[in-house]
């Protein structure tokens, strides 16, 4: 009788211990599928306010308080020349051109920006890709957020957003005068950004590839 009782209790601790197990797999199903789908949308969120492929441009016009803003000068063009994997993460060089008033170069950067999750991020200017020291340039899934670069930091506050842009304030606290804005348009980038003293350019005409 004692051995009958102790298979019958063994049989049903093992029934136990199955019926648990099909109840934990469908939560770990849930919770890795919940996590990727989180992750998917967060890189498609940084992708579509600042998309980048190789051959991609943005020509933009200067402004300040003296010269209002003329869409029909052209004074800055962004380019994606050359895209480089390190760390798992990808990276886009970006050349900007810089011309004066009688629309000759006076100056060339190149800049390298990578997205990543929900940031738009660059490499610090003067350092090599192999070094891989990043400042955060915008994080869109936030309202409210710290940047920190080198040698300072920045508090940035989500000002607008519609269905199509974005909107964000980058200031130093208790810092007079120090603020500028930056909106950024989906499937476009970066169509304006301007400082408190009125000085800023704004995107004229683009080329997505």
């Amino acid at each position: 009788m004692g051995t009958i009782s102790n298979y019958l209790l063994k049989n049903y601790n093992l029934e136990n211990h199955i019926m648990k197990i099909y109840i934990i797999i469908p939560f770990i199903i849930f919770f890795f599928f919940s996590f990727f789908v989180s992750s998917n949308n967060l890189n498609q969120l940084s992708e579509s306010f600042f998309p980048m492929q190789i051959g991609s441009k943005w020509n933009y016009g200067s402004y300040d308080v003296k010269h209002p803003f003329d869409s029909t000068k052209i004074d800055e063009v962004w380019e994606i020349k050359s895209k480089k994997q390190f760390k798992n993460k990808t990276f886009y060089l970006i050349e900007k051109k810089f011309y004066n008033s009688e629309k000759v170069i006076n100056k060339i950067d190149s800049i390298y920006y990578c997205l990543s999750n929900d940031s738009l991020l660059t490499l610090n200017n003067f350092e090599t890709i192999e070094n891989s020291s990043l400042t955060v340039i915008a994080i869109f899934s936030k309202t409210e957020y710290r940047i920190d670069t080198q040698f300072d930091y920045y508090m940035v506050n989500l000002i607008k957003k519609t269905d199509s842009t974005i909107t964000f304030n980058y200031y130093k606290p208790k810092t007079r005068d120090s603020g500028y804005w930056k909106t950024f348009k989906k499937d476009v980038g970066i169509i304006d950004e301007h400082s408190a003293w009125g000085i800023g350019r704004r995107l004229i005409k683009y080329e997505i590839k």
